[in-house]
């Protein structure tokens, strides 16, 4: 029996194997796709052992090809997604692992194009929003437009400026505002409309 075990055990190793049920995996501690993956990896390492010095360059030539291809893929996906950040992650990912080339340029080209134009999009649809709210002299939505695209573009000026400028309004109409309210407020002093006046100081504290 102990014998039979061995060779069950030992042929679980080679090329080819089946893949280990759950039920067989619990008696091990590791899950299924735990062990499969070992297994595979084994297979993996006897198939590159017998390989000769050329054969395992030409190996590991082509998966660096597939590698390339694949994360360029994925750069690709990301790009068009607009998760301009991650996609930049696996530009430099690539850089360091193959060394800058023309391709590589081209992609970090393209990469900094399509930012710029999110960028140039989103400025612009947040300037017209804002522009709205402040008409109405909503300026605590205006200035929250503002802060999200400063937030989500912290290296364009632009934004920022938008944001300053949206405050520097907001700060103005309040005191404008207040300074309304105090000439209300003495004025119904002095007409003894201590109800008017009553309100409007509430206006003032609020």
């Amino acid at each position: 029996l102990a014998g039979r075990q061995g060779t069950a055990a030992a042929s679980a190793t080679m090329p080819g194997h089946r893949p280990v049920e759950s039920s067989s995996a619990t008696t091990t501690g590791l899950d299924a796709k735990a062990i499969n993956s070992l297994l595979t990896l084994l297979g993996e390492i006897r198939d590159n052992s017998l390989l000769t010095d050329p054969q395992r360059n030409e190996r590991f030539t082509r998966l660096m090809v597939q590698h390339r291809k694949a994360q360029i893929a994925k750069f690709e996906a990301l790009l068009e997604q607009r998760q301009f950040h991650p996609a930049d992650e696996v530009l430099a990912q690539l850089t360091d692992r193959f060394a800058a080339d023309e391709e590589f340029s081209a992609l970090a080209d393209r990469l900094e194009q399509a930012r710029r134009r999110v960028q140039a999009e989103e400025l612009t649809t947040a300037k017209s929003r804002v522009d709205e709210f402040l008409k109405t002299n909503a300026h605590h939505r205006a200035e929250q437009v503002a802060a999200e695209l400063a937030q989500s573009h912290p290296d364009l000026k632009t934004a920022q400026e938008l944001l300053q400028s949206v405050r520097q309004q907001k700060n103005a109409f309040q005191t404008q505002h207040r300074a309304g309210l105090l000439d209300q407020i003495q004025q119904d002093i002095q007409r003894r409309e201590w109800a008017a006046a009553l309100q409007s100081a509430k206006l003032l504290i609020s």
